[in-house]
């Protein structure tokens, strides 16, 4: 932001939000236990709507597109309560696709951005989802002085104003707008139904406090980042693993073993006694009876040299 001098009039974030409608959010309730009925929550019908929001860091906020699930526009989806400004499209499924995104981009940012900016470059922060990302979204923003920050993967919960501050209360608010419709039985939520308390929950929501909580919570601005880096768990870091070190195994003719030429020779005697030994009696590492540099064996070998014993042969037991 300091590097291209953008003010927060001209900084915004954008992002899809995505309801069922019919949708109730889980709340508490305090009834009567004496009273033997059984309560239950009735969804409804179950179809995607799909809101394009947009806020500034100095409170403001662009008016949503609002994304319907059909083949067609029908004007009954339309209550009289729509503000003016407000837009309206359709697909097949009800979600965002990349053909809304740079619609959305050229015929509502854009226009409604341009001249409070006043020629200064606009910064517009938004998640990594494909429709933010293509190459007519990105090249339209750089025709347009549009400066594209994208969040991390899996940081929007923390970096990104509108989960932060605007998109919590607005589902909350939105599910207390239908239950009481949805508590009257009905079957299914019409369309202009569901549009209708959009609105009302829509106004309710938008408001500076909770824009302005929403770029503050970020670290966004003012400019703190520490708020983000508190909250992020670090992978902790495994205790170092002792190594047990085995320490080898010594016996008194590993101990006489000659690594260089000896100058006493008695060294020599002593290591060539304790090979014979070894070799003549197997039996010699259990009982414990080895040579020591002050024995002496009657018949013992020529100084500097070895005398070597066969070992005999082994019983066969058995056939």
């Amino acid at each position: 932001m300091e590097e291209f001098r953008i003010s927060p009039k001209d900084l915004y974030n954008m992002d899809e939000s995505a309801f069922a409608i019919g949708e109730i959010e889980a709340t508490q309730r305090i009834i009567n236990a004496s009273i033997r009925e059984k309560f239950q929550a009735k969804p409804g019908r179950h179809e995607w709507v799909t809101s394009v929001e947009c806020i500034c860091a100095d409170g403001t906020s662009i008016p949503p597109l609002i994304i319907f699930r059909g083949k067609s526009m029908q004007y009954q989806y339309i209550p009289s309560n729509r503000p003016a400004n407000w837009s309206l499209s359709y697909n097949t499924k009800g979600w965002t696709s990349n053909e809304h995104g740079i619609e959305w981009l050229r015929q509502c940012f854009e226009p409604q951005t341009r001249e409070k900016a006043n020629g200064a470059p606009r910064l517009l922060i938004c998640d990594g989802h494909d429709s933010h990302i293509t190459g007519q979204f990105i090249g339209h923003c750089m025709e347009n002085n549009i400066h594209l920050m994208i969040l991390p993967p899996h940081s929007s919960h923390l970096t990104q104003p509108l989960d932060v501050g605007v998109f919590g209360p607005l589902k909350k608010v939105m599910a207390a707008k239908i239950d009481p419709l949805l508590r009257t039985g009905v079957a299914n939520v019409q369309k202009w139904e569901w549009l209708e308390a959009f609105i009302k929950a829509h106004q309710q929501v938008f408001k500076p406090q909770n824009i302005l909580g929403g770029f503050r919570g970020t670290g966004i601005v003012p400019f703190e980042p520490r708020k983000v880096l508190e909250r992020v768990s670090l992978p902790s870091t495994p205790p170092p693993q002792t190594r047990f070190i085995t320490p080898p195994a010594t016996t008194p003719f590993t101990d006489a073993v000659l690594t260089s030429s000896p100058i006493d020779m008695n060294a020599v005697r002593f290591a060539n006694s304790a090979l014979n030994d070894l070799i003549a009696n197997s039996n010699g590492f259990r009982s414990g009876q080895y040579p020591t540099r002050d024995s002496t064996r009657p018949g013992s070998s020529v100084p500097g040299s070895i005398s070597v014993t066969a070992m005999p042969e082994p019983t066969r037991i058995g056939s």
